[in-house]
């Protein structure tokens, strides 16, 4: 069922429908901590967490790493995915600041998943017709599973974490480990068709 995914389990707990989890045997990374910097860079200093470029933002070869200490982390594996032991805390990873266009996305086929900038046909890819609205970012420990289709889109999973749309008036910094309720106003399928 799960292929190269092995070791996320099926639950319902996040937004009311099917994803898959990590077991609850992953290391936490400490308390949250919501930054307040530049778009560009967060550093998570609460969390003992921080990020650090690789490359040249714009380039091919640019990552966002994440380290604890001196030693690199996965956003997606090593951040929980619940903020606090109630389960009404979620941690989010922002991927894609608001007011960008630059469309960046947590790099799963990588060691420790570094941000980089999402590449078609060789080319990076951007959102084509104004930048970003809201922040973009996905949900640490989950996975989409491409062999299960939605019954209300009719689409397989994308083999990717499961997203997140943040709509407030503050752009968060791309990396930013940030908080929020486990309150959603709706569910909303995303299908990927940005050029």
């Amino acid at each position: 069922m799960m292929g190269a995914q092995a070791g996320f389990l099926s639950s319902t707990a996040v937004c009311g429908r099917s994803v898959h989890l990590k077991p609850s045997a992953c290391r936490a990374i400490g308390p949250v901590f919501q930054a307040q910097r530049s778009y560009r860079r967060a550093n998570l200093v609460r969390a003992n967490l921080k990020t650090v470029d690789e490359g040249e933002q714009g380039t091919l070869e640019y990552r966002l790493a994440f380290q604890k200490d001196t030693k690199k982390v996965s956003p997606w594996h090593d951040v929980p995915l619940y903020a606090n032991d109630e389960k009404t805390l979620v941690n989010y990873v922002n991927e894609i600041p608001k007011g960008t266009s630059a469309k960046m996305e947590i790099a799963t086929e990588e060691a420790n998943n570094p941000i980089k900038q999402d590449v078609k046909k060789g080319a990076l890819r951007f959102y084509k017709y104004s930048d970003s609205l809201v922040n973009y970012g996905a949900l640490p420990q989950t996975w989409e599973d491409p062999n299960e289709k939605n019954e209300d889109t009719g689409c397989n999973g994308d083999n990717d974490p499961v997203d997140v749309i943040e709509i407030s008036a503050d752009a968060k910094p791309m990396g930013t480990k940030c908080t929020t309720a486990q309150k959603f106003t709706r569910e909303s399928h995303l299908l990927d068709v940005i050029s």
